[in-house]
């Protein structure tokens, strides 16, 4: 399931908060590097740092900490897990990039 966000309902101010991890996958027998995991810190998701994971063919992005950015076409997919009479869901951000708030896209 995949699920376009209405970014300014669902985020409002998005600040630069970190680098996360490299996610690696197994992709034809061999770990590739696939997405880059960035933090980021919300004026509306306050309870915890939204993460996002861009893809990692992209150059690695360097903001200034607390710098204000904005998503490129953002989207959430869904992992679901049953562990006995339980089921566990976990909601995945994914953009195409991140970039300085009120700059231009790069075509």
């Amino acid at each position: 399931m995949k699920f376009i966000i209405p970014k300014e309902e669902t985020f409002g101010v998005l600040e630069f908060a970190g680098e996360g991890e490299t996610i690696i996958e197994f992709i034809n027998g061999k770990r590739t590097p696939t997405y880059r995991v960035y933090n980021l810190y919300s004026s509306v998701q306050k309870a915890d740092n939204v993460e996002v994971r861009l893809p990692y063919a992209l150059k690695a992005k360097s903001f200034g900490y607390e710098e204000r950015v904005q998503l490129i076409n953002p989207r959430l997919e869904v992992e679901s897990n049953r562990v006995g009479e339980r089921s566990y869901v976990r909601y995945i951000l994914y953009a195409d990039d991140l970039i300085v708030f009120g700059s231009q896209v790069e075509k």
